[in-house]
């Protein structure tokens, strides 16, 4: 995926009243004084995002959450990807490194990562969600882990989001064997046991 490499720019935030075309991304709203600059990568605000802080970056979407004093990082992370994202039910596994986090969905075409702030900024949380096209979501979910973490991302994306089910259709929830969608109010519902955890 090709991004713009450009000399820096006012950075997109919560509140921008006016964004421009292109703006550098950076995680952190305008409101906090913990801020990652995420290098070399161009976006603009997307208005029709879930969150206020959402942007379009070369095709992929980016929206970002800041939540502060989170008890359990996992089940805060699924539940900003099933709130944020639409997404019912997500059983797939979360990576951890230091103090951040992994999760892939292959059939959302979806990577949400968290990290959690240390020091003055200990109990602050970041929730970035990625999703788009692989060929554009991977590369650019590598460069937004960069720009918190030492370390490369602890899990191949390439190689996890291949893993689709034979039939997948971009952008159609997977269902558990022999469930269909209905109409009827009535209908009996696929279990899904992370839905209430």
């Amino acid at each position: 995926m090709a991004v713009a490499i450009t000399a820096p720019s006012a950075v997109l935030s919560l509140v921008s009243q006016n964004p421009k075309p292109t703006e550098s991304l950076s995680i952190g709203p305008i409101s906090s004084d913990w801020e990652i600059p995420v290098e070399g990568v161009e976006c603009v605000w997307n208005q029709n995002g879930m969150l206020p802080d959402a942007y379009l970056c070369d095709g992929v979407s980016v929206q970002i959450n800041k939540v502060k004093d989170v008890e359990d990082s996992d089940h805060s992370l699924r539940r900003a990807v099933r709130a944020n994202m639409m997404l019912s039910f997500t059983n797939d596994p979360i990576i951890h490194a230091g103090n951040a986090s992994v999760m892939a969905i292959p059939h959302a075409e979806l990577v949400a990562m968290s990290v959690q702030g240390t020091g003055e900024y200990a109990g602050e949380e970041f929730q970035i969600m990625v999703q788009g096209p692989t060929d554009e979501l991977v590369p650019l979910s590598n460069q937004i882990w960069d720009s918190f973490h030492d370390d490369p991302l602890p899990i191949d994306l390439d190689a996890t989001m291949e893993q689709l089910p034979e039939g997948f259709i971009p952008g159609i929830p997977e269902l558990p064997d022999n469930q269909v969608p209905s109409l009827n109010a009535d209908a009996s519902k696929p279990e899904a046991n992370e839905v209430n955890a």
